[in-house]
């Protein structure tokens, strides 16, 4: 297989794993509202304040993803600035959820 299908294969297959896991992300906060609806019917309270910080960082990170590749497709420096953008995004958003991440594990590992 020459180089250039097999990275244009892998590009399209990072893609496809990245809208599903927007989709993914989309479908779990629309579920948490089926359920404040249906439990609000009831008459029980949910404290909700938004969508979870794990969703959304797997958003901002799919999204940041979704720039890499228009970048990737349109040429000349626009390009790269394109890429730089949306890599710095995808990675800054990671961190940040990394940092969330342990600091719930620290939390439920302290109780």
């Amino acid at each position: 297989m020459p180089k250039h299908l097999a990275i244009k294969s892998l590009t399209l297959a990072v893609l496809l794993v990245v809208a599903i896991n927007l989709l993914w992300s989309f479908y779990h906060i629309h579920l948490d509202r089926i359920v404040a609806r249906e439990a609000a019917k009831h008459g029980a309270i949910l404290c909700d304040i938004g969508a979870y910080g794990e969703v959304l960082s797997r958003i901002y990170i799919g999204l940041s993803m979704l720039v890499v590749f228009v970048g990737i497709w349109v040429k000349g420096l626009k390009s790269t600035f394109i890429t730089v953008v949306g890599l710095g995004g995808a990675t800054l958003f990671y961190v940040l959820w990394w940092g969330v991440y342990f600091r719930l594990a620290e939390i439920a590992s302290a109780s």
